[in-house]
């Protein structure tokens, strides 16, 4: 397209905890949930329903929010 420039994604690694199906998430509020990950309750951000294969990513930036299995693996090495 006229005016836009295309620009080459930078490779990151992302540090990711797949839900297992007898993980237990629980809903705050505000699409905040919680999960136990290592005996620690884990609170994370999603806008849709959590599957058992699905990921919970922390970035580094403290950004702790859920991903898809299909998103995941399209945009990750598996």
């Amino acid at each position: 397209m006229e005016g836009f420039i295309d620009y080459e994604g930078r490779p990151i690694t992302r540090s990711a905890y797949k839900v297992k199906a007898n993980d237990a998430i629980s809903h705050i509020g505000d699409s905040c949930f919680c999960i136990k990950v290592a005996h620690k309750d884990v609170f994370f951000k999603a806008y849709e329903t959590v599957f058992p294969g699905d990921f919970i990513i922390h970035n580094m930036d403290n950004d702790i929010y859920h991903c898809r299995q299909d998103i995941f693996h399209e945009r990750n090495i598996v």
